[in-house]
């Protein structure tokens, strides 16, 4: 793995890269949003590449809203409603998700 720190400097970001537990959870949590959104687009999983919008897919206010409600059920924090909109495809939603600190 290359290490390098993100554009911020943020060391707390560039440890949890370089950190193999966060890695393996970054990628099982990847894993279920896009079992997640596939179940709900009634798609196969691998149909869904974490790279591309959600909106590229049709996925609608309604299953941001239910999404976000499954997470929240699965993490166990309370999350933004808007946090689909802010963070549209699976692997910037991860992202954020594992940067957040209180699901650390």
């Amino acid at each position: 793995m290359r290490h390098t720190q993100d554009k911020s400097g943020d060391r707390a970001s560039f440890e949890s890269r370089a950190n193999p537990e966060v890695e393996h959870e970054r990628d099982t949590l990847k894993v279920w949003l896009t079992e997640w959104v596939a179940s709900y687009l009634e798609r196969e999983p691998l149909a869904i590449d974490p790279n591309v919008d959600l909106s590229q897919y049709h996925f609608d206010s309604l299953g941001a809203v239910e999404l976000t409600g499954a997470l929240e059920n699965l993490l166990k924090i309370t999350l933004s409603p808007t946090i689909v909109y802010e963070h549209p495809t699976i692997q910037s939603l991860t992202d954020y998700l594992i940067g957040d600190p209180r699901y650390e």
